[in-house]
């Protein structure tokens, strides 16, 4: 395994917060995944609400992992942008980056409120950078 996941102590406590402080990756293929909304492939808007349009967002990035040749379980580096922000967002944020890196540990991440995306009605944008032994 290319990346090992530490758990600084006396630092905000990471994983119950959905993500890993920091991650060690010695691997020699870098995936670099641009932000991916929550539009389909014919350019429609999916879900009217934050978990619909993060699981759409992460259903892009799996396939975009998966075109470089990676999986969620590579990912070493993520960025979720969020319009209008608020704190009772992170419950769903918590549980829609769960549903999509599944058990173990999360990648570093970074939650960023933004004013807004590229498109009206886009509530999230979600990036990622994997790193692979091969």
């Amino acid at each position: 395994m290319p990346n090992t996941f530490i758990h600084p102590e006396n630092i905000l406590p990471d994983v119950v917060h959905g993500y890993t402080s920091v991650v060690v990756s010695t691997g020699n293929k870098m995936v670099h995944c641009a932000g991916q909304v929550s539009m389909d492939a014919e350019l429609n808007i999916v879900g009217d609400n934050l978990a619909e349009q993060m699981a759409q967002c992460f259903k892009a990035l799996g396939i975009a992992l998966a075109a470089g040749g990676a999986t969620p379980a590579d990912v070493v580096r993520g960025r979720i942008y969020i319009v209008d922000y608020n704190v009772e967002m992170v419950p769903t944020v918590i549980e829609q980056t769960a549903a999509f890196y599944g058990p173990g540990e999360p990648p570093p991440s970074t939650l960023l409120g933004v004013q807004s995306l590229a498109l009206p009605g886009l509530m999230v944008e979600i990036e990622a950078t994997a790193v692979l032994d091969y």
